[in-house]
């Protein structure tokens, strides 16, 4: 079992009150958090690596579940000491943002602010098959990708998330530092992710919900549902944008994140959608 303490992650920002804490989608690292380094000053911000991903050791099973209770420990670890602040601020993408849902639905009193982008839930009506249709997803492009050089399934995640080129090394270095079981069973754990009972509804306050008009369907969805269940959180639908629009629209993404974490608003911008 993995130790909290093993846990990589950079810091910037060591010794400010409050905390930021940023977690990343499956298969990435913490370098996805490039465009968000320093914007943030009065700060302490945390850039992790989840487990089974970049410089982190490997859980026996990766479970989101799991994974929230390693961060919660990381949390206490963290706030313990100074006494200062008693809260962390969460910021997380795709996987990441659902491991911070998860934290908020059964952890409320650790956190202040949680901002969370590019989630999804199978719970949406007409995605119940989602499941098979992976597994025959998988199945069926391992056999063709298995001859494919390392080269090539690293443009193809490069265009899948929408990157230039100038993402290449480093997500190549994500790609090869993932077992391809660890990637069937992570996204199986991302695909079928289930809404936790939640503890506090009226935490939802200090919650944003982002999601870009060009990322899948099901995250379009599901940002509504996860919505739902915290009727007081802001949802904002961003024009244009990709999944992870926080590298391919950092000035707008960074200007949203910093209005709430520290406003708890965010200011009219015309990249947001009116519903």
């Amino acid at each position: 079992m993995i130790n909290v303490n093993e846990l990589f992650y950079e810091e910037e920002g060591l010794g400010n009150e409050e905390t930021v804490i940023f977690l990343h989608p499956k298969i990435l690292s913490n370098w996805i958090w490039e465009e968000q380094k320093g914007q943030l000053e009065n700060y302490d911000c945390i850039y992790l690596d989840l487990p089974n991903h970049g410089n982190s050791p490997p859980m026996d099973t990766f479970t989101i579940k799991g994974v929230c209770e390693l961060i919660k420990e990381f949390i206490l670890m963290k706030i313990k000491p100074s006494f200062k602040k008693d809260k962390v601020n969460l910021v997380g993408i795709g996987t990441g943002g659902l491991i911070a849902f998860e934290l908020l639905c059964n952890y409320p009193e650790i956190l202040d602010k949680i901002i969370v982008t590019g989630i999804s839930s199978p719970e949406d009506v007409g995605f119940e098959k989602r499941e098979t249709s992976m597994v025959n997803i998988f199945d069926n492009t391992k056999k063709i990708l298995d001859n494919k050089p390392k080269g090539f399934l690293t443009k193809a995640w490069l265009a899948n998330y929408g990157f230039s080129g100038r993402f290449s090394k480093k997500m190549k270095f994500s790609y090869e530092n993932i077992s391809q079981k660890d990637l069937k069973d992570i996204s199986f754990e991302a695909l079928n992710y289930k809404i936790p009972e939640v503890k506090d509804v009226d935490k939802g306050k200090d919650l944003l919900i982002a999601f870009g008009t060009k990322d899948e369907r099901v995250v379009n969805y599901s940002s509504v549902l996860f919505h739902s269940k915290f009727p007081s959180a802001k949802c904002l639908k961003i024009d244009k944008a990709l999944h992870m629009w926080n590298l391919l629209e950092p000035k707008l993404f960074n200007e949203i994140m910093v209005d709430f974490i520290k406003e708890g608003n965010v200011k009219i911008y015309p990249q947001i959608v009116e519903e």
